[in-house]
């Protein structure tokens, strides 16, 4: 039985593929999400990307087949833990939604007009949260109801931030084990197309489709789209 485990991204967790999950289930696969630490009120518990990938593998080693979905930085995630040497022979296909960069990718120039707000944090590996108005403006104004999602994320490692944005977690793409699909979004202002399309061209076997909409996919208006997609991708050959 293949089961289809769910990486979230930065400030996230599983709430952001509350859709996704429902649709995998009516067509008949088991689901696990990957419960990443809290960390809220400081916590440095799962800093580093590396620590994260070793987690992941660490509740999923006992799975017979296993599709990987990664939302943002759980699309590197889950990259990064279908190399690994206990379950590389098991991960049979992978989705990444919205991923973080696979490779050396410049940042948005969103995001770097507001890096510098953030930049004490990264510097003394503090963890911290998004101010309202960066976290509309770089992820939240295509969901339905921002506030509301904005309530319901987290606070994230200064040393992952930094990880990604000085490129020191790079995966050996070529060596990824099976068939990717790459979704993007046309006004992504973290993770633009241009970083997509660099991914699938990354990856030694990899599709790539693009929808309207923002960083949050997952749970923005057109998911039953980017749903059956998905979908189409994990029932093809």
């Amino acid at each position: 039985m293949k089961t289809v485990v769910f990486t979230h991204g930065m400030w996230e967790r599983n709430w952001i593929f509350k859709n996704f999950a429902k649709e995998c289930r009516k067509y008949g696969y088991p689901t696990k999400f990957i419960n990443l630490p809290d960390q809220k009120n400081g916590s440095e518990t799962l800093a580093r990307i590396e620590d994260r990938v070793e987690y992941i593998v660490s509740q999923i080693v006992s799975l017979e087949k296993i599709i990987l979905i990664g939302h943002s930085l759980g699309g590197l995630l889950s990259i990064g833990a279908s190399l690994h040497p206990s379950i590389k022979d098991r991960v049979e296909k992978i989705v990444l939604l919205n991923s973080a960069p696979l490779g050396r990718s410049f940042l948005s120039f969103e995001v770097l007009k507001r890096i510098w707000r953030y930049l004490p944090k990264l510097r003394s590996d503090s963890t911290f949260e998004l101010r309202y108005e960066d976290a509309f403006a770089l992820e939240l104004k295509h969901v339905e109801d921002p506030h509301q999602v904005y309530a319901q994320m987290t606070e994230e490692s200064g040393v992952v931030a930094r990880q990604m944005a000085l490129w020191q977690y790079l995966p050996d793409t070529k060596q990824v084990p099976c068939p990717v699909l790459v979704i993007g979004a046309q006004n992504d202002q973290i993770t633009p197309p241009r970083i997509q399309r660099k991914n699938v061209r990354l990856l030694p076997n990899a599709l790539y489709k693009e929808f309207p909409g923002g960083h949050m996919l997952p749970i923005e208006p057109l998911w039953p789209a980017v749903a059956r997609d998905i979908q189409k991708f994990l029932e093809g050959n």
